[in-house]
């Protein structure tokens, strides 16, 4: 099977549609010219994070850093389409945005938590969590993910985007109880 191993591509788009999920994807090819792919997520789809275990895709986020391997075999559209295999996280986005909130649910299995907006309780965000998340407790000590209850109040350090689903998710990268 043909395939394609990059470094250094960087996120642009996080799409789902009809069950099946979808990354735009932005690097530099071997000729030095500026490439854009969309990887087709499945089931067989390996997704790493910085610390090299399993995370979901749930946590790919638009300016996120990643290495990929994904078929050469890709179609004519554009962005042309790949499937993907592995997916790498290099570097997580250098923006970051802040939220406070009060936790409204958690779910263990998928490692995320809704919030809601503590200067708009109309806002609701999905956080999803990943290994490299840092979770601490009032006294800056570090908590596991079991930990967040609902009705907890806390602070939260994010990508500055969120997904255009709703309730809208982003990813998680640092979360204090206050």
């Amino acid at each position: 099977m043909p395939i394609i191993s990059i470094a250094d591509a960087t996120i642009t788009r996080v799409t789902t549609d009809k069950g099946m999920s979808y990354i735009t994807i932005r690097y530099k090819n071997e000729e030095g010219r500026e490439q854009t792919v969309q990887l087709v997520l499945n089931e067989k789809t390996i997704i790493l994070g910085m610390n090299g275990l399993p995370v979901s895709e749930a946590v790919l986020t638009e300016g996120m850093t990643i290495s990929a391997t994904f078929s050469k075999n890709m179609t004519r559209s554009i962005p042309p389409q790949s499937a993907a295999y592995i997916i790498v996280i290099t570097a997580w986005p250098t923006q970051e945005s802040m939220t406070k909130g009060i936790i409204l649910k958690t779910d263990p299995q998928n490692r995320s938590f809704l919030l809601s907006d503590e200067n708009d309780f109309t806002s609701v965000i999905q956080f999803n969590v990943s290994d490299e998340t840092v979770i601490l407790n009032r006294f800056d000590r570090p908590i596991d993910f079991n930990s967040l209850k609902p009705g907890l109040r806390v602070q939260v350090k994010h990508a500055n985007f969120v997904t255009a689903s709703i309730p809208p998710q982003t990813a998680a990268f640092e979360i204090r109880v206050l």
